[in-house]
Parts: structure tokens; C-alpha cells; sequence
């Protein structure tokens, strides 16, 4: 069975070491640091030796006493080193104490050595022990004096930095002395107490470890995680918790009579309830975060986590599982800095006014800021975090306590009041420059989702708008049709073909203004339902739309009457129609406007050509397909050509315009063709 001498020399080893080497990280070449590496480094080294020797008796108790002494030799450089005392103005007095020491550790260290079998026995009183004794407890005392003036005559300042080590290193001399002063009574060292001496190393190691962190000078950065102090003094709690509760019931049972098992199984289940209750509580876990960042770290915050838990919250999903809108998620992120369970958010509305605009965790309330009220004038004169103690511009409001201000390019957007935290906290100027910056980033998150919103909702009006465009477009194009049934109704009224024609006319309208009546309800584009038609029946419905104008469209086709393409034909036949009418505007009643099909294997080529006024190079480029620019006077739109490209496009098609002043124009559209209506050709294919 191991030796519990191993086990305690090992683990204090263990701690020591990895001192050693968090202080060797943080490492900056400095004096002190230096030193302090050194100390810990001996110490370790002494340990390590200790726990070997307690295990296999090598290295001799001799090397393993003289290790010790090596360790005191470590600590009181690094003590001399904080007190001052290589200076260049050395007193008479400090000259004395140093060499008082160095010479009190050399004959100690003499005299471990000449005496190798001192230690043979710790229970044997042997008659050379008493010199080494001496010895070891002369060093002890002198390490508890030197501890002793470190810590008088460091300043207030210091001694917050210097305490937690102090204490370790009291711990560590007082043990000794303890240890040597006893065996020098009984004339034997105690067994038990110095197999138990590595145990008092890992209690100290952490202390000397949070004295490194706060102390800058050192040049030592050495950094202790809040989240694993955080745990380790839960976990510390709840052990020594259960080890009260473990005791209190087996009392209970011991005493308890007839009843005591059934009290004992009451009060431990009574207990862990209590313990779950209590680590799940936030007051409980605000208030511990207060006390540990309080007595163990430089600043407040661990800014890091502090930045990266704030921007975390807000850039959740824009609906939570706990239904947080992004105005909530704001209050959240800024209400976790300070422990605060919610608040609210108000913004400006109507002029000057603040309104509430979202709560957390509090009753919705009507509470109205005017502009020129105290609170708000004191946030634009001040622009800093105010404590508002329970009334808001006179208003009681129970649970308010601080109003945060949102300045967006010196104009206050809003203010955030945010609920008294779970556990009482003294604001300092950490709290408020903290709650000021994140104050900041979340003005810029919420302009930035209201810019977004507001966004949104204008490209809404554009596409109902162009929609709009669209439709009106359309009913002037169904107008237009008939108007002209009814300008030669009085010349054909009695030829059946006309009335025929009429009908038909009146029928694709009626049925164009349903479509159109359908995507103005819903406001949103018609939805294309390509099929798979046949281009001359197509183009054949087209120059029956066409025909009531001059001059009337011609047809000319070397295209196969069994050609298809996939298109929605309605829009199709719209997309030629308007081509055509185009042109018929452009051209006088003695000139031509031709439909002239084509193709190969792969592409339908549809042109509509027509021998009118033509166009310059310098408007097809810049004006023919921009939208909303027409030539036709209050008579056009501007949009049928951009309209046409655009669904061609859509399609997998091209669209392409030739044209010269007084040359007329050609406007050729290529189409992929469509074999058995399972074969698709798209346009790359078709021009690769």
C-alpha cells in the first residue's frame, strides 16, 4: 500500500509545478518574476524529492533536508526582493538582517548535511536530531518574521495585491514551525504531521497564483479564468455543504431514537432539494460572481466573455426559444452585464416623445418621456448611465434602477431602464463605462434592424409599385383593343366575322383583367405556368390581336409548323404582341411590319421587322430597355421593352435589336426548341 506521505508529497509537487509553469508563461524577464519562478521551481523540486524518498528512501534524508533548505533560501530572495532591500540605499539595520539570514540558512545547511542519519527515525529520538531541529525551526521563524514585515509595510494598495501571499507563505512557515517546534519537545518529529506537510503546498500554490495575477509589477501575467474560479468555489461550497449536511445527519440518526433513520432520510432529501434550489438560483450565482470578482481579480469583468456573451445574445435567431424579439434580445445583452433580470426599452415616437417600446421580465407599463423632462435632458446634457432609484420622471416605477442612454450620431435614439439586479451591487466606473460601450454597439444594432425593417417595407411599395406599372400597362394595351372594335363598329357592325372577332376580343380582355385583378389582391407577380406551344398557332393569335391596325402584320415562316417552345403563352403571345404594335407605331399605313419565323435544330428565331422611323445606337444603349422612359408621351409607359426582355430573358431566350434611322428596325428573339416535349435545349447549349 502507498505510503500517505507519497500521496501528500506528490500532489503539493503536482500543484507546485504546475505553478511553475503558469508563472513561466506569463514570463517577462522581469527580476521579481524571476525570483519568484525560482522559489516555486526549488520548492517543486523539494517535494518531488520528498515524495521519492518516502517511497523507495532515495535520495538520502540528508539531500531531501537540504532541498528544504534550498526552498527557504528561494522564498527569502523573492521576500528581500518585494521588501526592497537590494536597493542601493541599504540601511545598516537591512545589511544586518540579510546577512543574519543567508548565515542562519548556510549553517542550516551545513548542518543537514553533516548529519545524514538525523532523520533515520521520526518516532526514534536520536541524540544528534536537536542541531537539525534547531536548524529547521530557526529557518521556520525567520520565514514567519520576514512574511510578517512584507506584509507591514506594504501600503493599503499593496497589501490587496500582496495578502493572498502572504498568507500562503504565514501558512507555510507556521506548519514548519509547528512541525520542528514539537519534535524539539518531545524530542521526535510527528509522524502524521509530516507525512501530511505536501497537503498544506496545494492549499498554498493557488493563493501565491492569485498574488501573481494581481500584482502587474512582477511582470507575471498570469491569468486565472472567472469561469473556473466561478465553478471551483461552487463546487468548494457545495462540498463543504454536503459535508455539513453528511454530519448534521448522521447526528440526527445517532440521537434520533425510533425516529432517527426516518429523519435522516427526511433532512438529506430536505437538504439536496435545498442545494438544487440553491445552485439554480440566480441571486445565489450574482452574488458569488460579486464576492469572487471582488476579492480575487484586478478589474471587475473579464471583458472578453463579457463582449463575446453580448454579441452572442444578440445575434440569435430572430425569434428565440424564449420569444425574444430583437428589442428583447437588446435589453438581455445589456441587463446581463450587471446581473439585472430585464427592464425595458423606450423609444422615440411621435416628435420628441419616448414611448415604451419593449419589455423584459416587467409589467408592460404607458409611462411617456417628454422630451424636455428631467430625466431626459439630464441624459442629453450628461450622456451617462443614470441611477434612477425607483421613479422615472416622477413616475413610480418599483423595479427601476438605471437609465442607460442610446445616442446614435449625438441624437438620443432611445433609453434602456433596466430592473434592480438579483443581488446588490456598488456601480463603480467599470460598471458604467461598461454599460456605456455595449450601450453603443446596440444603438448600432437596433438602427441597423429598424434601417432593414424599414427596407423591407419600401422594397414592398417598389414591387407593388412596379407591379402596379405593369398592370396599367396591360389595361392600356386591353384599352387600346377596344377602342378600336369600337371605331369600326359603325363600318363592320353587321359583318358576322367582325361580331366574332369582337367577342373574342372582349373575352381574352375580360379574362387578362381577372389575372391582373388576382395579383393586385395578393400583390405579388403573376406565376409563370410554362407550356409547351406551338409557335405558329402563337404567332397566328397575335396577328389576330394585330390586325384591326395598319399596317397589318404579315407572317413569313420557314420554320417547321411542329415547332414548340416552353413558355407561358399568354405572356409569350403579350411579349410579340407589344413588339408588333411597337413597330405598327412606328411605321406609316403604306409600310411593312413582317413576322418572320426560323430556326435550326436547336432555336426558334422569331423577328418582327418593320420598315419605320428606326432608332440611333446612342437609344437603344441607354434608353430603349430602361424602364419607365418612353417617347409616346402621356400614351406610353416605358416599360414594354424592359418588360419583354425580361421575361425572354426568364425563359432561357435572347433578345436583340438592329436598328438605323430610317432604316426601320428588327427585333430578333431566340427561343430553345422543344422535340417531343421532353427535350429542352436551353440558349448555351444552343450557341455552344
Amino acid at each position: 500500500m502507498i505510503d500517505i506521505g507519497v500521496i501528500s508529497y506528490a500532489l503539493g509537487a503536482v500543484a507546485c509545478v504546475i505553478l511553475s509553469l503558469v508563472l513561466l508563461l506569463g514570463w517577462a524577464r522581469h527580476s521579481k518574476g524571476t525570483l519568484l519562478i525560482f522559489a516555486t521551481t526549488l520548492t517543486a523540486t523539494w517535494l518531488i524529492a520528498a515524495s521519492y524518498h518516502s517511497y523507495s528512501l532515495f535520495p538520502s534524508l540528508a539531500m531531501v533536508n537540504a532541498l528544504e533548505v534550498a526552498r527557504s533560501f528561494g522564498w527569502f530572495i523573492f521576500i528581500f526582493s518585494i521588501l526592497g532591500m537590494y536597493t542601493e540605499k541599504k540601511s545598516d539595520q537591512s545589511r544586518l538582517l540579510i546577512i543574519s539570514c543567508y548565515l542562519l540558512l548556510a549553517v542550516s545547511l551545513i548542518v543537514t548535511i553533516l548529519s545524514p542519519d538525523i532523520f533515520s527515525s521520526l518516532v526514534t529520538v536520536v541524540s544528534q536530531s536537536g542541531a537539525i531541529i534547531v536548524m529547521h525551526l530557526m529557518v521556520s521563524v525567520t520565514g514567519l518574521f520576514l512574511v510578517e514585515q512584507l506584509y507591514r509595510n506594504s501600503d493599503e494598495s499593496q497589501r490587496w495585491a500582496l495578502k493572498y501571499m502572504c498568507l500562503g507563505l504565514a501558512s507555510m512557515f507556521a506548519y514548519d514551525v509547528y512541525l520542528y517546534s514539537e519534535a524539539m519537545l518531545f524530542k521526535g518529529i510527528d509522524s502524521d504531521a509530516w507525512n501530511l506537510r505536501g497537503m498544506v503546498y496545494v492549499l498554498v500554490a493557488p493563493l501565491i497564483a492569485v498574488s501573481a495575477a494581481r500584482n502587474p509589477v512582477w511582470k507575471l501575467d498570469v491569468f486565472v479564468s472567472r469561469e473556473m474560479v466561478f465553478h471551483t468555489a461552487t463546487l468548494m461550497v457545495t462540498g463543504l455543504y454536503l459535508l455539513i449536511v453528511a454530519a448534521a445527519g448522521y447526528y440526527i440518526k445517532l440521537y434520533g431514537g425510533s425516529w432517527g433513520g426516518a429523519a435522516q432520510y427526511v433532512f438529506l432529501f430536505t437538504a439536496f432539494v435545498f442545494l438544487l434550489v440553491l445552485l439554480l438560483s440566480g441571486q445565489f450565482r450574482a452574488r458569488l460572481k460579486v464576492i469572487l470578482n471582488k476579492h480575487f481579480y484586478n478589474y471587475k469583468y473579464d471583458y472578453r466573455n463579457e463582449w463575446l456573451r453580448f454579441n452572442r445574445t444578440l445575434s440569435e435567431s430572430r425569434e428565440d426559444v424564449q420569444g425574444l424579439n430583437y428589442k428583447r434580445r437588446t435589453i438581455k445583452a445589456i441587463a446581463q452585464i450587471v446581473e439585472s433580470p430585464g427592464g425595458y426599452l423606450f423609444a422615440r415616437r411621435d416628435g420628441n416623445n419616448f414611448f415604451m417600446s419593449e419589455c423584459l421580465n416587467e409589467p408592460e407599463s404607458n409611462i411617456v418621456l417628454d422630451y424636455d423632462s428631467s430625466l431626459i435632458e439630464s441624459l442629453n446634457e450628461k450622456k451617462w448611465v443614470i441611477e434612477v432609484g425607483g421613479r422615472l420622471d416622477g413616475t413610480e416605477l418599483q423595479n427601476a434602477w438605471l437609465a442607460i442612454p442610446l445616442f446614435h450620431e449625438d441624437i438620443l435614439y432611445g433609453v434602456i431602464v433596466l430592473s434592480s439586479p438579483r443581488a446588490p451591487i456598488k456601480l463603480i466606473w467599470e460598471d458604467f463605462d461598461l454599460l456605456k460601450t455595449a450601450a453603443n454597439q446596440a444603438v448600432n444594432y437596433l438602427v441597423q434592424l429598424d434601417n432593414a425593417q424599414a427596407l423591407s417595407e419600401a422594397r414592398q411599395f417598389e414591387a407593388f409599385h412596379r407591379l402596379s406599372a405593369y398592370v396599367v400597362h396591360d389595361l392600356k394595351n386591353i384599352s387600346a383593343q377596344l377602342s378600336l372594335i369600337v371605331e369600326n363598329a359603325a363600318k363592320h357592325r353587321e359583318k358576322p366575322e367582325f361580331i366574332d372577332d369582337a367577342f373574342d376580343t372582349i373575352e381574352n380582355s375580360v379574362n387578362k383583367m381577372d389575372r391582373m385583378l388576382s395579383q393586385l389582391k395578393q400583390q405579388l407577380p403573376a406565376q409563370q405556368e410554362n407550356t409547351y406551344i406551338n409557335i405558329m398557332n402563337a404567332i397566328e393569335k397575335v396577328k389576330s390581336v394585330c390586325i384591326q391596325k395598319k399596317p397589318v402584320p404579315m407572317i413569313e415562316s420557314s420554320i417547321s409548323p411542329q415547332s414548340q417552345v416552353l413558355v407561358d403563352e399568354d405572356k409569350f403571345i403579350d411579349v410579340i404582341t407589344h413588339l408588333v404594335q411597337n413597330s405598327q407605331d412606328a411605321t406609316g399605313d403604306k409600310g411593312k411590319v413582317i413576322i418572320r419565323l426560323s430556326g435550326d435544330d436547336r432555336m426558334a428565331i422569331i423577328e418582327v421587322v418593320d420598315t419605320g422611323e428606326g432608332m440611333n445606337k446612342d437609344f437603344i444603349e441607354k434608353r430603349l430597355f430602361k424602364p419607365f422612359d418612353t417617347t409616346k408621351g402621356n400614351a406610353g409607359m416605358g416599360i414594354g421593352v424592359y418588360e419583354a426582355r425580361d421575361y425572354i430573358q426568364s425563359v432561357n431566350g435572347s433578345i436583340d435589336v438592329k436598328s438605323k434611322p430610317g432604316d426601320g428596325t428588327t427585333f430578333t428573339i431566340k427561343l430553345p426548341l422543344v422535340y417531343d416535349n421532353t427535350t429542352v435545349v436551353t440558349y448555351t447549349e444552343a450557341i455552344s
